[in-house]
């Protein structure tokens, strides 16, 4: 009986321990501290003015014999100083803006990316044609579309000036009351009447005043002078002038 008990009790003792490590039972589980989520930032889109867009072009200005780029044309306003070449380069750049687009239809009647970089060039010049005097109606077309770009242009209305000075002229021309070098017909391309001579000085110049058989009624060279009146008698029938321009002041 005792040894009986004894096989019992080991028995009794191995189940114990096999209770507390036996195969079957899982390992506690250990919690993690979870990893903190990582967010990229991502940087905001640069903003584009929805008028124009002067930023898009560079600017190489003769600044006093030296050229100098900007990188804005106000910048060459800035200077305060006459600056009569500018080119403007094109860099990356966003799409032709609607403003862009009304300033070359204005110059040019078209679109045209080749005569957008001319417009802003215009806009960073300070002198020289559109500014000082626009001789024809296609740069006066042009000034007004680099001003539809630039419209506060510090010489904006120096440019009126000048283009309704050429728009004048070229009235007068069309009447035949001003008369630059070559030959014209009394009454039907030039006034008979008074003429003086364009501008503040007058040199190297020729005219002629010939009648129905083409014989010249009177003539004058002048080497250089300030100003000369001539008399085109209603008689008359050509008259030739070379190298200078007279306007017709009266009959």
């Amino acid at each position: 009986m005792r040894r009986s008990a004894a096989v019992v009790g080991s028995v009794l003792l191995l189940g114990a321990c096999s209770g507390q490590g036996g195969e079957g039972e899982q390992p506690p589980m250990v919690s993690a501290t979870p990893r903190p989520t990582v967010t990229q930032s991502v940087p905001p889109e640069p903003t584009q003015d929805p008028t124009t867009n002067p930023v898009a072009y560079t600017y190489t200005c003769n600044v006093a014999g030296e050229y100098v780029e900007f990188g804005d044309y106000h910048d060459v306003w800035a200077l305060g100083e006459s600056i009569d070449y500018c080119e403007a380069a094109q860099r990356p750049r966003p799409p032709t803006t609607d403003v862009e687009a009304s300033a070359m239809t204005v110059a040019y009647g078209r679109i045209t990316q080749t005569g957008l970089q001319t417009l802003y060039s215009l806009c960073a010049k300070t002198a020289g044609i559109a500014w000082d005097e626009v001789v024809s109606e296609p740069q006066a077309a042009e000034a007004a579309g680099a001003l539809v770009l630039c419209p506060d242009h510090p010489r904006a209305p120096d440019h009126e000036a000048a283009a309704a000075a050429m728009r004048g002229e070229q009235q007068l021309i069309a009447e035949g009351k001003l008369l630059y070098s070559g030959q014209y017909l009394i009454g039907s391309e030039a006034a008979p009447g008074t003429w003086q001579s364009e501008g503040e000085r007058i040199g190297d110049c020729y005219w002629e005043v010939s009648d129905a058989d083409g014989d010249i009624v009177d003539n004058g060279f002048i080497s250089v002078a300030e100003r000369v009146t001539i008399v085109v008698p209603t008689s008359a029938t050509g008259l030739t002038i070379s190298g200078c321009a007279f306007r017709w002041i009266g009959p």
